[in-house]
């Protein structure tokens, strides 16, 4: 590379050129460099840097032009023939420099620079080992025009506190001076044949002021003075003098004003380098240094005042000095202006610089573009360079714009994806309900959700209760418990979606559903307080749904508070509970008509007949103790006594008018009814004359109630709807066993039989304990009355271990009366069975256990002596027949 220097005439006051300029053409010159890094020292304290130093300054002369000797850790001996072999070759040189790094001190006003080996051992030696800098200079001066020396020199006083040294031709020892070096005078140049004597000068660089310490950097790194020349030295169209400016206001940034360079010139012309541009060939890295030095020589005109007020700031907000100088002219303060409201403006600035600092954000922009220019922007601002920031983060700003542009389209198509995605997993949902594919229907709508829960909340709302209704579904279908409960989970999470405060009518409508999933499997468990905390939830809903508001909705809810109601009474055989779920559900179909809602209408008069039926059972059973005790005094016909016979009326107008009802809405709207509809309320129907039958001992409406039983069997099988058909059978059995005992006929027994066999057989245990036992205790009822007809022993037997099997579950804990009543079951068995064999074991098991439950029913506060005493001496005139 061609080194290339440009001496441009300096306008001088006192010169012949005070009216004009002229510069000189730029002449091919020849320039030759001394770098010397001195790191590894034997008795001076290491140096982590100089030798990284003096490596990268080297390579900055060479691409500048110079033809460089490197000295690294050198010796006294062999820095001084470094040095006198420079001075040699500088003298066919247009321009020679010498950069020295490492340690250096100044005694008696002299500086001096240390080699590695030098000796501390006594003062001579000492005095002996340094090298003068002045005789460099002077000896420079004789044989090039223009000598340059740079001294990164006294990073810290390197010898031991009072340490003296005896300078060559001196004889006293001399004190070493404290950090710093001294300032030096300029050489006097020596002519030299053919030269113009305006072509001498020197420059003496100092990387400190005088007297003052300089910084080593961190390890691994270049020292604060060697950085800002690797940073500036190289700017082209600068001369040489703003060059150094340059690099002492770089280092006084850098080092936050702990360190400043100074330099002392005696250049008789401008020197500057052609030096090739900055930044690779990158323009906005270029833009960035220029704004940088710009910067740079107007901090050099900063008033004194107003650079103490910025470095005071800077310390005290933790802000960069860099970004406070660039400001000065963001803010349109001049940095050679005084006073005014500069303080007050700087003060506001840094303020929000340093929030600007705390606030700005970690994350990697994926943008390639928007990288860039963030990038840029932030090397603005680091290098002080705010205007050009602005500039940068305008730009960012601009392709933000069009990325928000893209972006939004992109959204915007991707949610209608994603809406579509989710619809069509939906449809799939819907078509798996119509298959009755609960399970796979859930799982759709779950995927619909994930698919539009970040899009739409509306939407996520609506598939997140369709998958928890599937799961509802699949376990109220399926005798599934998991799933019910599976289902209470979603609900739960579909309540975040939609918050009371914010969405009251999707929050009631998941309070309305968890209501039913607590109230179906508080009722298969027999858990009071999961039936509590339906009831709970549906007078919830009721807060929000009013009539006026949401009259669908506030029917659909009183219909089922009616249910909970009905459900929580016969657990409790309170009828007033039952009262006021007829009036919920007649609330219900003051909405709900056939005409307008047909299915709900149906949902809820088969609904409100089967509370109707039985509140007339319970009204009936209220008499059944007067009527074991009738019977048991020997009364002819103990179902015609007064008590039985009003309790009867009672309950046959009840049941009259549920029948009238619900005969004349079937009569009515029965055909326009889809099969589940119809079929529900035909089962409905076959419960009321079930009931009717055998409180009025009538064959007739018995049959009538096992055809219409039979009739919904057809619809619900045991393979599509296993709960339903559970039920449907259950109550056909029942029906069937009063029908045998009105008639005497077994074969309705028989048939029950078959019946109870094939619903034990599908019911869990696990999952629907109660039922189960109910089951097994009606198949033990039909069993022990069959064998009034047939096979009386194998029949009794198999009746004992079906109530065995009921006993497992049902406990004292699951309720005393229905505990009592299987007990009083399985005596009355052993009676049969004691009776049918002649054997009096039997008997005597059954008075056992009559009387272990006449005290378990006295512990539990219940006591039902008469009862028991009656039955007692029933079981002692079976006992007095019976051969001992």
């Amino acid at each position: 590379m061609i080194f290339r220097v440009l001496f441009v005439a300096t306008v001088f006051a006192a010169s012949p050129l005070a009216a004009t300029q002229v510069a000189w053409a730029a002449q091919a010159m020849h320039g030759v460099a001394l770098v010397i890094g001195e790191s590894k020292y034997e008795q001076l304290p290491a140096l982590a840097n100089p030798s990284k130093d003096a490596r990268d300054i080297d390579r900055l002369l060479g691409d500048l032009g110079f033809d460089v000797d490197r000295v690294l850790n050198a010796d006294g001996d062999e820095l001084q023939e470094a040095i006198a072999r420079f001075e040699d070759e500088a003298k066919d040189a247009d321009i020679a420099l010498i950069y020295y790094s490492g340690h250096g001190i100044e005694a008696k006003g002299q500086n001096f620079i240390a080699p590695t080996d030098t000796d501390l051992k006594t003062p001579e030696t000492a005095g002996a080992s340094m090298i003068a800098v002045q005789p460099i200079l002077d000896a420079l001066a004789r044989v090039v025009p223009v000598s340059i020396i740079l001294l990164d020199a006294c990073r810290s006083d390197p010898f031991p506190p009072g340490q003296t040294i005896v300078l060559p031709g001196d004889t006293a020892p001399t004190p070493v001076e404290g950090h710093g070096l001294a300032p030096v005078r300029g050489p006097t140049p020596v002519a030299v044949k053919a030269a113009d004597p305006d072509s001498f000068g020197s420059v003496i660089g100092f990387s400190a002021s005088p007297g003052e310490p300089a910084l080593d950097g961190a390890p691994g790194e270049n020292s604060p003075y060697a950085a800002a020349l690797l940073k500036h030295f190289a700017a082209g169209g600068y001369s040489f003098g703003d060059v150094m400016t340059m690099v002492t206001e770089e280092v006084y940034l850098k080092t936050k004003a702990r360190q400043l360079p100074w330099t002392n010139s005696s250049l008789r012309k401008v020197l500057n380098f052609e030096a090739p541009a900055d930044g690779d060939g990158d323009s906005d890295q270029s833009a960035i240094k220029s704004e940088r030095r710009k910067l740079l020589l107007s901090i050099a005109g900063t008033p004194v005042a107003t650079k103490k007020y910025v470095e005071q700031l800077a310390g005290q907000e933790k802000v960069p000095l860099d970004a406070l100088y660039g400001m000065l002219d963001v803010l349109g303060i001049k940095t050679s202006d005084e006073g005014g409201d500069v303080e007050q403006q700087l003060q506001k600035g840094a303020e929000r610089l340093k929030q600007i600092i705390a606030e700005k954000p970690q994350a990697v922009k994926t943008d390639p573009e928007l990288e860039r220019l963030s990038k840029l922007a932030d090397d603005a601002e680091a290098e002080g360079a705010i205007a050009l920031a602005l500039k940068y983060r305008d730009a960012a700003s601009g392709r933000a714009d069009t990325l928000l542009d893209q972006k939004q389209k992109q959204a915007e198509q991707l949610r209608q994806d994603m809406l579509d995605i989710a619809a069509t997993y939906a449809q799939n949902a819907a078509t798996a309900l119509l298959n009755f594919d609960h399970r796979h229907a859930a799982e759709l709508y779950g995927k619909a959700y994930d698919a539009v829960k970040d899009w739409d909340k509306a939407q996520a709302l609506t598939y997140k209760i369709g998958q928890g209704d599937a799961l509802y579904d699949q376990g109220y279908y399926k005798a599934d418990n998991a799933a019910i409960t599976a289902a209470l989970f979603v609900y739960h999470d579909a309540l975040t979606l939609a918050p009371r405060e914010n969405d009251p009518t999707g929050w009631s409508e998941v309070r309305d559903r968890m209501g039913q999933a607590q109230q179906v499997l508080g009722d298969r468990l027999t858990d009071p307080s999961m039936l509590e905390t339906s009831l709970l939830s549906y007078r919830a809903a009721l807060d929000v749904r009013t009539k006026a508001a949401m009259p669908v909705e506030w029917a659909n809810t009183q219909n089922n508070l009616g249910n909970i109601l009905y459900t929580i009474g016969m657990r409790q055989r309170d009828t007033a509970m039952l009262d006021e779920a007829v009036a919920a559900m007649q609330a219900a179909l003051t909405v709900f008509t056939p005409e307008d809602m047909p299915a709900k209408w149906s949902v809820t008069l088969g609904n409100l007949t089967a509370v109707r039926v039985d509140l007339a059972a319970l009204t009936y059973a209220a008499t059944d103790n007067a009527e074991m005790a009738a019977a048991a005094a020997g009364v002819a016909d103990p179902t015609n006594i007064p008590e039985v016979v009003k309790a009867r009326a009672d309950a046959n107008a009840i049941l009259e008018v549920a029948l009238t009802t619900l005969h004349s809405a079937l009569d009515a709207k029965g055909s326009s009814l889809n099969p589940l509809d119809r079929a529900m309320l035909s089962h409905t129907l076959a419960s009321g004359y079930e009931q009717k039958g055998e409180m009025n001992h009538s064959p007739p409406d018995l049959r009538k109630a096992a055809q219409l039983y039979e009739s919904v069997l057809q619809v619900h099988t045991r393979e599509r709807t296993p709960a339903q058909w559970v039920r449907s059978s259950n109550n056909l059995a029942i029906t069937l066993k009063k029908l045998a005992d009105e008639t005497g006929d077994p074969a309705p027994l028989r048939q029950a039989v078959g019946i109870y066999r094939d619903v034990v057989a599908t019911t869990s245990r696990e999952s629907m304990p109660l039922d189960w036992a109910d089951y097994q205790q009606n198949l033990g009822n039909a069993l022990a009355a069959l064998a009034e007809y047939e096979d009386p022993a194998p029949n009794l037997d198999a009746a004992l271990a079906a109530y065995d099997a009921a006993g497992e579950i049902t406990t004292v804990a699951r309720g005393a009366s229905k505990w009592q009543g299987l007990q009083t079951a399985i005596a009355t068995t052993l009676l049969m069975k004691g009776l049918k064999t002649m054997d009096r074991a039997p008997v005597l098991e059954a008075q056992q256990i009559t009387l272990a439950a006449r005290d378990r029913m006295r512990e539990l506060g219940a006591p039902a002596d008469d009862f028991y005493t009656q039955y007692l001496a029933a079981v002692d005139k079976v006992l007095a027949i019976l051969p001992k």
